[in-house]
């Protein structure tokens, strides 16, 4: 996905260039924000831009497992995302609260997982909004999290899952110890990889409660046979990060080849037990606020791995005033600035993405929570390193809102008191795109 492209204005003609339609609709998105009206006329500046972005995975997380999204609102989202250049829907489809995918080969998964037969995506449901993603160059990755994270999986096929007879809940993570998981995962992720065109999913791998797996006598003299100890076979050493990695590593066995996989930071640890490579698992880095995530990010990529960053970018958390410029400080690259050695590639930090749990968020608030937050570290993703100071880009992103909001996107004021001028609308730059490509 190439989304360089050269942009020309003078006199009163305009050329666009690039080498692929990706880089035509980002040269078209700029182009239409280069529009501003004067006496009552649409005009652009003479100007030459050539320009491309810094990151290859910009991305936008959304989790419709706590709350179902209405796909029409998905829709909304990738229109938006087009408007501020992210390329990388992350598709958090399902989690412990429901499962709204419609497996054809485990129909149960929905039947039982999803809070209601309305709340569901389809095949049809999935194929359109790929479709509709890839007119505005947006791939879409699938993430369907496991071993943890998967209590809506077990409604419909409870052997899948880890029977730790538990008071607060009777089944534990994925069984990793059972012939029968790998057998379900191989016609499972079979069948996302045939729905699901890019190159790359998720598969999850974070917040695995160890509790439920090592309270079971057979699992535990499986570890203690296997060496996934720590100092000695008592309860409390029990490396549960090592039978992590015996489960990830056997995951990624009975997956298609033909996919990368990205896991979240806790698959770190368990990959290192069972060498893992380099080059079959990406990790996206989630903990650490602000700023200890830059050592877990300077941990992975000494190690080989490619990193995503997301943990300064959690939208979820909303606060009073004027958020997002403390999004606009954080940087995929700021730990390089500390960390020595040569055994460090730049180039293993292939981006970052923004993450929307949706505990507390449905298509009601999705929007305005999300714009123009998530402008920012879109920004700062395509942007070059020396775009830091969020006071000379306030008055941009306050331009951006307005133009946000006359396109149709709900969102909310970004710098405190003002006001939006005019009702100007511009068609979406995508439906220039595919009217030339038609």
């Amino acid at each position: 996905m190439s989304e360089q492209y050269k942009l020309v204005v003078s006199g009163a003609e305009a050329t666009l260039s690039a080498q692929e339609p990706w880089g035509v609709i980002r040269g078209l998105e700029t182009f239409s924000q280069l529009i501003y009206f004067s006496s009552g006329h649409a005009r652009v500046n003479v100007t030459f831009i050539k320009d491309y972005p810094r990151f290859s995975f910009r991305g936008l997380m959304l989790d419709t497992a706590r709350h179902y999204i209405p796909v029409r609102y998905l829709k909304r989202t990738l229109d938006a995302m087009s408007y501020n250049k992210l390329n990388v829907f992350h598709w958090h489809m399902v989690d412990d609260q429901s499962f709204p995918y419609e497996s054809k080969v485990f129909p149960k998964l929905s039947i039982k997982g999803a809070y209601s037969a309305n709340q569901i995506y389809t095949h049809a449901d999935i194929r359109q909004l790929i479709d509709y993603a890839a007119d505005r160059a947006i791939r879409i990755v699938p993430e369907f999290d496991s071993p943890g994270h998967t209590r809506s999986w077990g409604l419909g096929y409870p052997e899948l899952l880890t029977n730790c007879s538990a008071d607060y809940y009777p089944f534990g993570a994925v069984n990793p110890l059972s012939k029968y998981t790998y057998q379900f995962m191989t016609k499972f992720w079979r069948e996302i990889a045939d729905l699901f065109p890019d190159s790359t999913v998720h598969v999850g791998g974070d917040e695995i409660n160890y509790k439920c797996w090592l309270k079971l006598q057979y699992i535990r003299d499986f570890m203690i046979t296997n060496n996934m100890t720590l100092d000695n076979y008592d309860f409390l050493t029990l490396d549960g990060d090592k039978l992590q990695g015996y489960y990830l590593k056997h995951l990624i066995d009975v997956m298609p080849k033909e996919r990368k996989k990205i896991a979240w930071e806790e698959a770190f640890n368990a990959a290192k037990h069972w060498n893992i490579s380099t080059d079959e698992l990406i990790i996206n880095v989630w903990k650490g606020g602000d700023y200890e995530w830059q050592y877990t990010m300077e941990n992975i990529v000494r190690q080989g791995y490619k990193a995503i960053l997301s943990a300064p970018w959690y939208l979820n958390y909303i606060s009073y005033g004027r958020d997002w410029t403390k999004y606009y400080t954080q940087d995929p690259h700021t730990f390089l600035n500390y960390a020595s050695g040569n055994d460090i590639s730049r180039e293993n930090v292939i981006g970052g993405q923004v993450c929307m749990w949706m505990e507390f968020i449905d298509e009601s608030n999705l929007e305005p929570t999300l714009w123009p937050r998530a402008s920012s570290p879109a920004e700062k993703l395509w942007s070059s390193a020396e775009m830091t100071d969020w006071k000379k880009a306030e008055a941009r992103f306050e331009h951006h809102r307005c133009r946000m909001s006359r396109r149709g996107i709900k969102t909310q004021p970004n710098s405190g008191p003002g006001s939006c001028r005019g009702t100007m609308k511009i068609k979406p730059p995508y439906e220039a795109a595919q009217q030339y490509f038609n």
